[in-house]
C-alpha cells in the first residue's frame, strides 16, 4: 500500500462517525474495519487482522485498544490520532446520555 498523507480531519470524521453510530463492545470493531480499512483504505486487511488479534489478548476495552492501534498504524501520527479517537468516542456519549436519560435533572440522580 502506498503512503498516504495524514489528514487529521478525515481521521476525526471517521472516528466521530464510529463513536456516534455505536455504543462500544465487540460490535464496534466491525464498524472500525469498515470505516478505516475498507472505505478509507488506511491500512491493509492483513494489518487490521494482526491488530485485531493483538488487542484481543490485551487487557482493557478492546475497541479502545483497536482505535489506538488504527490511529497509529493507519498513518503513524500516534498520539494525535489516539487523542482524536478518544474525543470522538467520548463526545457523542456526553451529548446522548442526557438526551436519553429519563432523569434530566442532575440533582435527581442517585450517586
Amino acid at each position: 500500500m502506498s503512503e498516504r498523507s495524514v489528514n487529521l480531519g478525515e481521521i476525526a470524521r471517521a472516528f466521530l462517525k464510529i463513536g456516534a453510530m455505536s455504543y462500544g463492545g465487540p460490535a464496534i470493531m466491525g464498524i472500525m474495519q469498515t470505516e478505516v480499512q475498507e472505505k478509507r483504505q488506511r491500512i491493509e486487511k492483513q494489518q487490521f487482522v494482526e491488530g485485531f488479534a493483538l488487542v484481543n489478548i490485551l487487557p482493557d476495552p478492546g475497541a479502545t485498544q483497536l482505535g489506538i492501534f488504527l490511529g497509529h498504524a493507519g498513518n503513524g501520527t500516534g498520539f494525535r490520532t489516539q487523542l482524536l479517537f478518544f474525543l470522538d468516542d467520548l463526545i457523542p456519549s456526553v451529548f446522548a446520555n442526557p438526551l436519553l436519560s429519563n432523569k434530566p435533572d442532575r440533582s435527581q440522580i442517585a450517586w
